[in-house]
Formats: C-alpha cells, sequence, structure tokens
C-alpha cells in the first residue's frame, strides 16, 4: 500500500486543474460542498453571493480584501465570504486533506495512483 509521503509527493507534481477536480471530488465524497473550488467567472460568484442585495453590499464591503476578478479560482471562507486564489495548492486546497483520503482508496503503488489521477486529466 502507498504511503503518505508517496501520496504527498505525487499529489504536488500535479497542477491546480488537477488537483481541483480531485478536491472537489473529495468534497462531493465527504459531504463538505462548503469547501468546494469553482473557476472565477461571473456566473459561478453570482451563485456565491447571498440573495439579498443588503447582504451583498456587505459582503462587498468584505470581499474587497479577499477577491480579485483577476484570479483563477474562487471558493467560500469559514465564514461564508467569498475568496479568490490564482493559485489552489496550499491556499484554497490542501495536500493533506486529499492524501489522507486517498490513502482509504489502498492503492497498491504509484502507478495505480497515477492512473487514478489521469481520470481527472481526461475530464473537461
Amino acid at each position: 500500500m502507498l504511503t503518505y509521503k508517496n501520496i504527498i509527493k505525487t499529489l504536488n507534481e500535479q497542477e491546480d486543474e488537477i488537483l481541483v477536480k480531485i478536491h472537489n471530488k473529495y468534497c462531493e465524497e465527504r459531504n463538505k460542498m462548503y469547501l468546494y473550488i469553482y473557476n472565477n467567472t461571473p456566473d459561478n460568484v453570482e451563485m456565491l453571493l447571498p440573495e439579498q442585495r443588503y447582504d451583498c453590499l456587505l459582503e462587498g464591503q468584505y470581499i474587497r480584501d479577499t477577491y480579485f476578478q483577476s484570479d483563477k479560482w474562487v471558493q467560500m471562507d469559514e465564514q461564508g465570504h467569498i475568496i479568490s486564489e490564482n493559485e489552489a495548492k496550499g491556499t484554497l486546497l490542501f495536500l493533506s486533506d486529499l492524501a489522507v483520503w486517498l490513502q482509504t482508496f489502498k492503492f497498491k503503488d504509484i502507478k495505480e495512483l497515477k492512473s487514478y489521477i489521469k481520470r481527472y486529466k481526461e475530464e473537461r
């Protein structure tokens, strides 16, 4: 069975796009949709905004320093505020969480883990 250290090393070699897909699958499987990461598009940001206009105004005051339209990724923080980042690894997702989750799959070797990761590379 693969060690935690080997899983972390393999994950660390992956691009953000792949890690976000794996992270989002982790969120779905673990019922942690509040951690889901989205592409930073107007539609996704609008979906994350509160429904009430006054609450949107308050949210706008908060995200002034945490959201940038030019960033690649967007997510809700622990308080339910929108945050954005250009790099997901180490900011919006953490390899340690993914590695612990992937250990439950009991991959025999690196080749088997990489085969699992390859599925996410082929997704559009």
